[in-house]
C-alpha cells in the first residue's frame, strides 16, 4: 500500500478532483485531438453529463483480444476508491456489440483506433482522457482493489511527481495461481528483492544502480504517468511498437520529475499462450521465432528512445539507455542462429563498462551468458533459455 496522505488529499481524491498537495487542484486536463484512423465511441449522454473531471484515468488498450477484457474492467471496477476519482477508457481496434454493451454499463469511454502498435493506441488514450494521472492496463492483467488508491495517495503526497511503477503477482490464464511445478519452466521475474523507493529529479544525476531488480521498466500494466510528462514524448511514442514500458521510464528520466518504485504488488500479470513477451505454450522453434520478433521490436523501440534522450541533453539518461539496449540485444544474439561469437564478446565488453547500471546488474546470468557464447554458442543458448526472465 501507499503510504498515508493527508485528509484533505483524500477528500479531494474522493470528489475526483486533481489534488496538487499544496492546498490547489490541478487544472482539468485538456482533449488532444484524435487520429483520423481513431475514434470515440462512448455515447453521447454520457459526454453531455460530465462533471469537474476524474483524477484519474485507466488507459485500457486492447487489439484483437476479447477473452480478458471482461475480467480487466471488473478489476477497474472494483477499485476501493470512490468511483467518480477515476474514468476508464478502453481503446481497441474491433467493434463486439455484446463487449461494448458491456462497456457501457460498465461506464467506459470507448475508442477506437485501427492501429495495430499498443503504442498508438496509448497515444489515443491520452488524447481521449482528462485525468492527470494516467495508469496503464492491458487488456489481459488484472488491478488490485487498492490500486488506484494507493496512486492517487502517491501522487498527491507528491507534487511533483511523475512516474510510479508497482511489483506484479503471477496468475495463470483462469486468473488463479500458477502451478508451482509449472512455474520452474516459466522463467518469470522474481519480486522478493523489490524495494520501495523514491528517485527525486536531483537524485538521477547519481546513478540508478539502485534501481536493480525494481524492474522499473517492466510492465506496462505496473505504471502510473503524470499526462503531461507522457504527451511530451508523443511524437516519439508515435513512432515505437510496443516497448512503451521501458519508454515512459526513460521518459520520467528525462523530465524534470520524480519517480517512485514501490514495492507493492498491484498489478496481476496474466500469464498464458498469448503472452508475446512469454510464448508460452508454443513449441520451441516457434517460441524462438516469437521471442526474436519481440526483441527486435525492442530494438527499434530503443533506437528511438535514443533519439528523445539524446534530444533532452540526460547523460545519465543515456547511459541507463545504453545498458538496456545491451541487454536487448543480447536477446537478439542468443536468439538468432546467424549470430557469432563475436557479437557476443563485443558486447560483453561494453557492459563491463555499464556495471554501475540497473539493466547490467539485474541481468548478470545474461552477462555470464554472453562469456559462454563465445565458447560454445549451442549451450549457452540452451542456458540462456532456461534463466531468461520475461521481458
Amino acid at each position: 500500500m501507499g503510504r498515508p496522505v493527508g485528509r484533505a488529499a483524500l477528500r479531494a481524491l474522493e470528489a475526483g478532483v486533481n489534488y496538487d498537495g499544496a492546498g490547489g487542484a490541478f487544472l482539468l486536463a485538456a482533449r488532444e485531438p484524435l487520429s483520423p484512423r481513431c475514434r470515440v465511441m462512448e455515447p453521447q449522454d454520457r459526454r453531455a453529463t460530465e462533471g469537474s473531471g476524474p483524477a484519474a484515468s485507466v488507459i485500457l488498450t486492447a487489439h484483437d483480444r476479447r477473452p480478458f477484457l471482461r475480467d480487466a474492467v471488473e478489476s477497474v471496477r472494483a477499485q476501493t476508491v470512490d468511483r467518480s476519482a477515476y474514468e476508464l477508457v478502453v481503446v481497441k481496434n474491433f467493434l463486439d456489440t455484446e463487449i461494448d454493451s458491456f462497456l457501457d454499463r460498465a461506464g467506459a469511454q470507448r475508442v477506437f483506433c485501427e492501429d495495430r502498435p499498443v503504442s498508438r493506441k496509448v497515444l489515443e488514450g491520452l488524447r481521449a482522457c482528462r485525468g492527470n494521472v494516467v495508469l496503464l492496463l492491458d487488456d489481459d492483467d488484472l488491478f488490485e482493489p487498492q490500486k488506484i488508491r494507493t496512486v492517487l495517495g502517491e501522487f498527491a503526497a507528491r507534487p511533483d511527481l511523475g512516474f510510479y511503477h508497482n511489483q506484479v503477482s503471477y496468475v495463470g490464464a483462469d486468473g488463479g495461481p500458477i502451478d508451482p511445478k509449472r512455474s520452474r519452466f516459466l522463467a518469470l521475474r522474481p519480486t522478493g528483492r523489490a524495494r520501495r523507493l523514491l528517485l527525486s529529479n536531483e537524485e538521477k544525476t547519481r546513478g540508478l544502480g539502485r534501481l536493480a531488480y525494481s524492474y522499473p521498466d517492466f510492465n506496462c500494466s505496473s505504471i502510473a504517468i503524470r499526462r503531461d510528462v507522457a504527451l511530451a514524448s508523443s511524437p516519439y511514442l508515435e513512432r515505437i511498437d510496443g516497448g512503451v514500458d521501458t519508454f515512459f521510464f526513460f521518459v520520467a528520466l528525462t523530465q524534470p520529475c520524480s519517480l517512485f518504485f514501490d514495492d507493492a504488488a498491484l498489478t496481476r500479470y496474466r500469464v498464458h499462450e498469448e503472452n508475446a513477451s512469454l510464448a508460452v505454450g508454443s513449441r520451441p522453434e516457434t517460441r524462438r521465432a516469437r521471442l526474436l520478433e519481440a526483441a527486435r521490436r525492442q530494438d527499434h523501440v530503443n533506437r528511438v528512445t535514443r533519439e528523445m534522450v539524446l534530444r533532452s541533453g540526460s547523460p545519465y539518461a543515456l547511459r541507463e539507455l545504453e545498458a538496456r539496449s545491451l541487454i536487448d540485444r543480447l536477446s537478439i544474439i542468443f536468439r538468432d542462429r546467424e549470430s557469432r561469437r563475436l557479437d557476443a564478446v563485443r558486447t560483453l565488453l561494453k557492459g563491463l563498462r555499464l556495471t554501475d547500471t540497473f539493466a547490467v546488474r539485474e541481468n548478470v546470468p545474461s552477462m555470464a551468458g554472453a562469456l559462454l557464447f563465445a565458447v560454445a554458442p549451442p549451450l549457452a543458448r540452451v542456458a540462456y533459455e532456461y534463466q531468461t526472465a520475461i521481458r
